[in-house]
């Protein structure tokens, strides 16, 4: 079994594959050759040079971790008086 190795993730390197591959498809990223042969699932090969797109910086501004610690603490004042 072959594993892909992240600091923070441990993938199956088909599931990162697959991941990765979804990813492109929306728009979050780009410079990924997926290539699909017949009776075969879709996979990645060289040569590729993936980087983050407009709408994949934009995704991550708009979720990011501060925004939703922001939205929990202001849900928290509202709910507990006195904050």
């Amino acid at each position: 079994m072959r594993w892909f190795y992240c600091r923070a993730l441990r993938y199956e390197s088909d599931r990162f594959q697959a991941l990765l591959i979804q990813l492109q498809k929306a728009g979050y990223i780009e410079g990924l050759n997926i290539v699909q042969y017949i009776r075969q699932p879709e996979r990645i090969e060289p040569p590729m040079e993936p980087h983050i797109t407009l709408q994949g910086l934009e995704y991550l501004q708009e979720n990011s971790l501060m925004k939703k610690a922001a939205a929990f603490a202001k849900g928290v004042k509202e709910i507990v008086p006195g904050i």
